[in-house]
């Protein structure tokens, strides 16, 4: 059996998951707010029993996301990358385990968002034929370095062909 990735995500990305599950949470109560007033004015239904529903909600969606997920998340996120195939093992509830072999990879990018940037956080984007596959939350230098890395190893696997 294959031994797990070792490499981890750099810490600072849960703080950057809060900060996008806030943002997801102010779009929500918007979203939340208007259908409100359409099930209040519209329907005719109870305004505080729909309000207390939308709250309760609203509230158990930042406890997750700002409490228990991002931790967890954390902990799953593992990667790896070797001379042949990057590893890459994610998941909380449903674990998913993506090897992508060298050979098949066409490029390699490194994004930051403004929260990321802020952080001093990139992600690796690794394209294949078919898909493309990304590593979030890794400090500038090793997204850099690791970018590098593979587009070598990639060049080197696909001449070995």
């Amino acid at each position: 059996m294959r031994a797990l990735p070792s490499q981890s995500l750099d810490s600072k990305i849960i703080k950057v998951w809060r900060i996008s599950a806030i943002i997801s949470a102010v779009v929500l109560f918007i979203f939340l707010a208007i259908g409100w007033a359409v099930l209040v004015f519209a329907l005719e239904l109870n305004p505080v029993l729909i309000a207390l529903i939308a709250l309760t909600l609203l509230i158990l969606y930042l406890v997750l996301e700002l409490f228990i997920l991002p931790k967890l998340r954390y902990s799953r996120w593992k990667y790896e990358v070797n001379t042949t195939e990057i590893d890459i093992l994610r998941g909380i509830f449903w674990r998913t385990r993506t090897v992508i072999p060298l050979v098949r990879v066409q490029n390699v990018e490194t994004n930051q968002g403004p929260i990321m940037r802020n952080f001093g956080l990139s992600e690796v984007e690794i394209f294949t034929a078919g898909s493309s596959y990304t590593i979030p939350g890794l400090d500038r230098e090793t997204a850099d370095q690791l970018r590098d890395r593979v587009a070598v190893l990639a060049r080197i696997a696909q001449e070995d062909v």
